[in-house]
């Protein structure tokens, strides 16, 4: 498994946007499925930003994410856990030369929960706010570290799982709505 590095910078952007990083990915040898529904060019609902997943190994995907017209490439896997479909991404690894300046970027993953309607698919994304809240009431627990009031969890896949599974239905977990038009 290959982790990839993303600036602390862009880290805080993604926890600002709702989402929240894991050191670890959500997927195992035992939950990594093939999902060709993905594979294609999607446009997000409302704006021009666009998402065309390539299919790369038998597991693996590539997704050029494109907003503003500046591509970001992910490497995309699909997860099955229980009735639920989910997708762990992470961003590639940026071509610095400058070893100080790679040296300061943190490998994280990302993933969301997925729902196919049509030539539509809802992306999910956890509610940060939410998951802190019910953390902070007692609700669950998981191995997390905060900066700034900010959520970086630290659970290894297994325990992420079981993390996630509690939460998949629960709408006010993943309340981060992105809508995408099959192109």
């Amino acid at each position: 498994m290959r982790l990839c590095k993303l600036p602390v910078a862009v880290m805080v952007l993604l926890l600002a946007a709702g989402c929240i990083p894991s050191l670890h990915p959500l997927y195992t040898k035992e939950t990594m499925i093939t999902e060709p529904r993905l594979i294609g060019e999607w446009v997000e609902d409302g704006t021009d930003n666009l998402w065309k997943f390539t299919q790369v190994d038998e597991f693996a995907m590539e997704l050029v994410y494109t907003e503003n017209n500046e591509p970001g490439v992910f490497e995309v896997y699909g997860v099955k856990i229980g009735e639920h479909l989910f997708m762990d991404m992470f961003p590639e690894e940026p071509n610095y030369k400058n070893g100080l300046y790679k040296g300061s970027f943190l490998p994280v993953h990302n993933f969301a929960r997925l729902e196919f309607v049509g030539d539509s698919l809802h992306v999910y994304m956890l509610d940060a706010e939410y998951i802190k809240n019910e953390i902070k009431q007692g609700k669950t627990t998981i191995a997390h570290e905060l900066y700034n009031d900010e959520m970086l969890l630290t659970a290894l896949p297994e325990e992420l799982q079981k993390f996630i599974i509690q939460y998949a239905s629960d709408s006010r977990a993943f309340s981060v709505e992105i809508t995408l038009l099959k192109k």
